[in-house]
């Protein structure tokens, strides 16, 4: 038993619980509201601390070894008929057969586990200061009883009495009553009779004025609790009840007597007080919904969803013909609303969205928000025919645009199904589900519906393994950095490279950068491998610069990624790698694709103009994909368009095609900028390039990306074809390869010297040219 040094003019609790983590919660809760705390650890110690410290209430858990609590609460009340200290029972027991034990074995009241501390607290604060005005009336009485027994100062002993009496029932906010058994007359308070709206002379004296008011739900439990008290059965009589008011609404009551018993224990009086907890009733009722609701659209939140989740897998498993399905909806646009019109039209949109889904829905599922623009939706006995026809019904409904105080909003969502045939066993296992098959929907084009499939599971998983193998790739040395070409069609010599980036993956062999760069780019990877690359090109560059291997004028090509350009140190980065591996910065082309460039071009102007004071060159990669572009090419300091692979695709066969790409040339001639068509892979294709005037050509046509010792000769050769070998047969130190004489040529395949040194891993071949953003 231990206590804390606060003021004995404190309220002392003594809580009772076999529970060391209960005890200490429970201690933690009092000493908060500035209660003095004596901890028991069983009945047994419970009764001798009882007895020592005289506790004014106490919080006793119900199941403990040694003495049960309500064998304690018992032996309690043999020991407080004179000192009246509440006992609060918290019990994890709700049957009514466990309510009706405890409150037969004398307690005041209980509350079930898991606790809520609210509750808890009003519960305590209630019933200390109802146990005051308890010994106040207690009191009063004792002191009447022994001025009638006096008979030679009855007079004055009674006077006294009923001024004391008056002056308590004046000063309480509750209200009185007197009952005289032997006559069964009652005495009412103008209180009690004000709590119900009536004046002083509109209520009488008889019982039939009090109990013909209670709630048809409350009377047999009123009416056992004050017969046991009567009969002896309890220390004293407490309940709380509706009673009927005058304007005809009920109010909740807390009601607390006592009866005074004759020298052979029969009552013949009793008296009490009545308090109005119509209020806190409301509280209570309101901390439960506010538990289990969404504050803004008072649909269910996400505690009570998943147990009517549960429930239904429950059901399932008891009726296999009971099928379910889970719906989970996100909406598409709702950001750009929030961002756009704000949060207070984002919150009205919501409320709008929650009322036509509800039209939607039969009346026998479950529409919760689980918060931001996320819905979730249970039906219950529907198969997979119907979840459809409910989900395209939403989708119909959602198509119609919302008018948010005169601004038409349009808002789709993205619907993740998880039928029950797949057989759950937890709720958290149907909302994974559900969840993923919604970003399954966004990611195949939003404002649709998907059903969960055993494949999506797999393929998440796959996805978790890819970013943690992704994050530890770098560490473990597993990247590597391999060169394509980028051939003049003017002269045939290889004028640059670009860098690519390669995964070795441990188990899985060479992964495709179109799988792992995405994840790289979301997860945020993506930077500290753009840094590490391009640390590699600039130290190999250089390498061959210091060996003389390479022509001066020669220049690789890094890609940057989106979220390196939006980086705030990126020029002082890139000036440290330069720095740090001595590489001159008009060796180095920095690559930022066109669509990275649009999402915001007053930035982008800005952090190219920094990267271009460095002496760095710039190019744009992918140009072509999105026309806005074009109006503000004069505004960007690029030196080199690199045009879609798209377009050289399809140049043999699409006049369309043929005159973008000579647009793009002639306006790039303009302003003094060259051009790289990508993709090159048939002579065709190359010959229509020069014809256009195009500058430059990279694809497999010319080479396939080659290792850095593969890579470095292949400036030693020219390409047969070109308008130069057309034009002059003069000598040249450089090895020829007629394009005439082969469809698709790998330069280093025609080097005997460097054959040994050909980049030639058969899955290399299919991925084509991968930047660290080109996932082509």
């Amino acid at each position: 038993m231990n206590s804390n040094p606060v003021s004995s003019t404190t309220p002392l609790i003594l809580v009772v619980d076999d529970d060391r983590t209960m005890r200490i919660l429970l201690r933690q809760a009092m000493e908060k509201d500035g209660y003095r705390v004596v901890e028991a650890v069983n009945g047994q110690q419970a009764l001798e601390a009882y007895t020592q410290v005289h506790p004014d209430l106490v919080l006793l858990d119900a199941l403990m070894p040694v003495m049960d609590g309500f064998t304690c609460c018992g032996q309690l009340q043999a020991l407080s008929r004179s000192k009246h200290a509440p006992i609060l029972i918290i019990t994890a027991l709700e049957d009514q057969e466990s309510v009706d034990r405890a409150f037969r074995a004398g307690a005041s009241d209980f509350v079930t586990k898991p606790i809520h501390w609210a509750v808890l607290r009003q519960r305590v604060r209630r019933l200390l200061h109802q146990t005051q005005l308890y010994k106040q009336l207690a009191r009063s009485n004792r002191e009447l009883q022994t001025k009638i027994n006096e008979l030679h100062q009855a007079q004055k002993a009674l006077q006294e009495s009923r001024e004391r009496y008056a002056l308590i029932a004046q000063s309480a906010h509750d209200g009185l009553w007197d009952w005289n058994i032997r006559s069964n007359q009652i005495y009412y308070s103008p209180r009690w009779k004000s709590m119900l709206g009536y004046e002083e002379k509109e209520v009488g004296n008889t019982l039939a004025e009090w109990f013909d008011r209670i709630h048809a739900e409350d009377k047999a439990q009123f009416q056992g609790k004050l017969s046991a008290h009567l009969a002896g059965l309890t220390n004293h009589f407490e309940t709380e009840y509706r009673l009927l008011r005058q304007d005809g609404s009920y109010g909740w009551m807390l009601c607390r007597g006592l009866a005074v018993r004759d020298s052979e224990g029969k009552p013949y009086r009793m008296a009490g007080s009545q308090t109005d907890i119509t209020q806190q009733k409301a509280a209570e009722a309101k901390l439960l919904h506010d538990a289990f609701h969404d504050g803004l659209t008072g649909l269910p939140n996400r505690l009570w969803f998943m147990e009517q989740l549960e429930k239904a897998i429950h059901q399932t498993k008891q009726d296999p013909k009971s099928q379910f399905a889970l719906l989970f909806l996100d909406l598409d646009r709702f950001k750009v609303v929030n961002d756009s019109l704000g949060h207070a039209m984002g919150d009205r949109l919501l409320l709008e969205i929650a009322t036509r889904l509800k039209a939607c829905l039969p009346s026998n599922s479950t529409l919760s928000r689980l918060g931001g623009d996320e819905f979730t939706i249970l039906l219950e006995n529907c198969d997979a025919l119907r979840v459809r026809q409910i989900a395209d019904r939403i989708h119909r409904e959602l198509s119609t645009p919302f008018n948010l105080k005169g601004n038409e909003v349009f808002c789709t969502a993205s619907i993740g199904i998880a039928l029950s045939h797949s057989g759950y066993e937890h709720s958290e296992d149907v909302l994974r589900d559900a969840d993923m098959t919604m970003y399954r929907a966004k990611a195949m084009g939003k404002a649709r519906s998907e059903v969960f499939e055993p494949a999506i599971h797999d393929r998440a998983i796959a996805r978790m393994q890819l970013e943690i193998d992704l994050r530890r790739a770098l560490e473990h040395k597993e990247f590597m950095v391999v060169y394509q070409p980028i051939v003049s069609l003017n002269s045939g010599r290889v004028a640059g490279f670009e860098a690519l980036i390669r995964w070795q993956h441990p188990q899985r062999g060479w992964v495709s950068p179109a799988e792992f760069i995405p994840v790289a780019e979301e997860t945020g990877s993506i930077v500290p491998i753009g840094w590490w690359i391009l640390e590699q090109v600039c130290q190999q560059l250089r390498t061959w610069q210091q060996h003389s291997v390479v022509d001066s004028r020669l220049t690789v090509n890094v890609n940057l990624s989106g979220k390196q350009l939006t980086q705030p140190d990126l020029a002082r980065e890139v000036k440290q790698i330069l720095h740090k591996t001595g590489l001159s910065p008009s060796s180095l082309k920095l690559e930022i694709t066109e669509s990275v460039l649009m999402d915001n071009v007053d930035a982008a102007v800005t952090i190219l103009q920094q990267l271009k004071t460095l002496g760095i060159q710039l190019a744009i990669d992918d140009f072509g994909t999105g026309y806005s572009s074009l109006s503000y090419l004069h505004r960007l300091p690029i030196d080199t368009l690199k045009i879609d692979r798209s377009f050289v695709n399809d140049i043999d066969c699409d006049p369309e095609k043929i005159e973008m790409i000579r647009t793009i040339v002639s306006m790039a001639w303009n302003l003094g900028i060259n051009v790289v068509a990508e993709g090159v892979e048939t002579k065709k294709q190359m010959y229509q390039l020069q014809a256009l005037r195009c500058d430059y050509g990279q694809g497999y046509f010319f080479s396939r990306p080659a290792d850095a010792e593969a890579a470095k000769t292949l400036q030693y050769f020219e390409i047969r074809g070109s308008r130069s070998s057309r034009r002059s047969k003069q000598h040249m130190p450089t090895r020829h390869i007629d394009l005439m004489e082969t469809r698709h040529v790998d330069l280093l395949e025609n080097s005997s010297q460097h054959a040994t040194k050909t980049f030639s891993l058969p899955d290399l071949v299919d991925l084509g040219g991968h930047g660290l953003t080109d996932r082509r």
